[in-house]
């Protein structure tokens, strides 16, 4: 029997009914304490060569309900390669998912995701460097540290924060990068950036 779980590090799905592979029915769950709602993330079990259909049947009123017009699901196998699902269609109300896993675990996002972890080791890296310093500006309301890397010794102050919405993991995959290169010594652009600016850097400002 296919199982669907979200209990892990940024999951998210409710499960309406997952008896039948051609008809799972699934609702995208709010953030906490909040009426936002858009990103989705779970793993389904015991579903190799099933021809399966999912239905997001909130889809619909999602806060940006327009991000999901010409979208394609991301699906993996691993959790590091991630690929994109072309059969997932928008109609205006449902995000309709359908493929055959061709392995026994497959996860789905709506993005690839970037965990907790995944942060938490980028912020330790960031902290030994010899470019940067790390400091805590405030916590979440669940207590997370929202973390803030400061580089550049220059007279321009630039803010750049990422995912005011949790869900927005894209935006930390940008800020990895671009963090990664201001604090690169050996990178000519990063050092007149850093001689001329003092970055002030938010890669997860709603942990």
């Amino acid at each position: 029997m296919i199982q669907i779980s979200s209990q892990f590090d940024s999951g998210n799905i409710e499960v309406i009914d997952a008896r039948d592979p051609q008809n799972i029915r699934l609702r995208i769950r709010r953030d906490s304490q909040s009426d936002f709602f858009q990103w989705f993330h779970f793993r389904l079990h015991d579903v190799r060569g099933e021809a399966l259909c999912l239905v997001i049947e909130n889809a619909g009123e999602a806060s940006y309900a327009g991000g999901f017009e010409g979208y394609h699901c991301a699906a993996s196998y691993d959790r590091e390669t991630w690929f994109r699902l072309p059969d997932t269609a928008y109609d205006g109300r449902s995000l309709t998912i359908r493929f055959t896993p061709e392995r026994d675990t497959v996860w789905l996002a709506y993005f690839e995701p970037y965990s907790q972890e995944r942060h938490l080791d980028f912020i330790a890296r960031c902290a030994a460097s010899s470019q940067a310093r790390v400091d805590r500006i405030g916590t979440s309301l669940q207590g997370r540290d929202i973390d803030r890397v400061r580089i550049g010794e220059g007279s321009h102050p630039v803010w750049i924060q990422a995912r005011q919405q949790p869900g927005e993991t894209m935006a930390e995959w940008f800020m990895e990068g671009l963090i990664e290169r201001l604090i690169d010594p050996a990178d000519p652009i990063a050092r007149e950036a850093r001689r001329l600016g003092c970055f002030h850097l938010v890669a997860n400002i709603n942990p």
